[in-house]
């Protein structure tokens, strides 16, 4: 539910950060039709790089698809993303993604501190507090109301894909991968905020 409420778009599946930062030699198995045949990634350093690689492997398999939704599932004690896409032709399809290799690792930052860039128009919240109270609440009429009463309140804002940012510190809400961030060059969103690490491109 989580992906749901912050996610402002899909967007076409796109292999767009799958190079960036340090490269990785991964090993991959399974067809992913299925969560008993899963598409399986081994050699990612952290749960950002795997997501990376999620992405880089549908844009390959399956060109001009658009992501329609993501989810984390358990299948046989193992956790798995399940990606729904819809296809150049129109149909849509479920893609499985064995994650157990490198969820709910963080990569090792060299240097200071991560930077990254933001890889889709998406939500962020100004305190952890606001983004778990989000997350609890159901998709109906009243989540558009209470993210509205937010956005008054200062609490949550859009941002744009491509605005630079410095990663700080990651979290989990809900079995997902969230992290505190401080904006670069950006006077109008000073402070720290939350985001789900899946909006993010970093750089180690």
């Amino acid at each position: 539910m989580l992906l749901l409420i912050c996610t402002a778009n899909g967007g076409l599946c796109s292999e767009k950060g799958a190079s960036r930062g340090k490269s990785f030699s991964p090993k991959i198995s399974g067809s992913g039709a299925s969560a008993d045949d899963p598409i399986v990634i081994k050699g990612a350093s952290g749960s950002s790089e795997g997501i990376r690689m999620e992405y880089m492997i549908l844009a390959r398999k399956f060109p001009k698809c658009s992501r329609v939704s993501q989810r984390l599932i358990h299948h046989k004690d193992r956790p798995m993303d399940v990606i729904r896409i819809r296809l150049a032709n129109g149909t849509e399809r479920d893609v499985f993604f064995d994650v157990s290799n490198f969820f709910g690792k963080t990569a090792p930052v060299s240097g200071s501190l991560a930077e990254c860039t933001i890889n889709r128009f998406t939500s962020i919240f100004k305190d952890k507090t606001s983004l778990e109270y989000v997350a609890g609440l159901k998709q109906d009429s009243s989540l558009k109301t209470e993210m509205q009463r937010l956005a008054k309140e200062g609490k949550i804002t859009l941002i744009q894909e491509g605005v630079m940012v410095e990663s700080l510190k990651t979290e989990k809400i809900n079995g997902a991968d969230v992290i505190k961030i401080r904006i670069l060059n950006r006077p109008n969103a000073p402070g720290t905020w939350w985001m789900l690490g899946t909006d993010l491109t970093c750089s180690h």
